[in-house]
């Protein structure tokens, strides 16, 4: 397992936290890490700095990914519900609503306080667990959903997949935009 998610305003990256906090490794596959380099490059061409919109490009174009509104994230959870667009269930009104940030790295991603947004912008992402399913033969009901936030809507500043189960190509995609955006 591999976590990819990070802020550079706050100087955090998840996996150094998580072993400061709690002792937990997580291993660095520099193969894998080169393949989906590589697969990002071919896809987005060989830059310095990629930005909001080059990772978009990229999770659209690799994962199908589409994006959402991100007060809206139960409604996209599992698209195998009933309804997709069910107006009987919550919006989310702040970043603790979403069980993985009310873990104890909350605080290091901040997009949405007391029914407001941050001054960090977030584009959201959804890819569709069907397709996780043929990626990864994982039998899944969640969809993926993560996150890009930014603050003058060019520059990456924070990445975190906030519903999945972990696919390692998709953490080291976080990674390589933490070390060129």
């Amino acid at each position: 397992m591999f976590i990819g998610a990070f802020n550079k305003k706050n100087s955090f990256c998840e996996r150094e936290w998580a072993y400061e906090k709690w002792g937990l490794e997580y291993a660095f596959d520099a193969r894998l890490f080169g393949e989906v380099a590589d697969k990002i490059v071919r896809l987005l061409g060989d830059k310095k700095a990629y930005t909001v919109e080059d990772a978009y490009k990229y999770f659209h174009s690799a994962y199908n990914a589409y994006q959402i509104d991100y007060k809206q994230f139960y409604n996209y959870c599992h698209t195998d519900a009933p309804k997709l667009f069910d107006i009987s269930r919550p919006t989310i009104s702040d970043d603790c609503d979403i069980e993985l940030l009310a873990e104890d790295s909350w605080r290091f991603f901040e997009y949405l306080k007391d029914g407001n947004y941050t001054d960090e912008s977030v584009l959201t992402l959804v890819v569709d667990n069907g397709f996780i399913r043929e990626m990864t033969g994982a039998n899944s009901r969640d969809n993926l959903i993560l996150v890009i936030g930014t603050f003058d809507g060019v520059t990456i500043n924070s990445m975190k997949v906030i519903l999945s189960p972990n696919i390692p190509e998709i953490e080291y995609s976080l990674e390589f935009f933490r070390q060129h955006s």
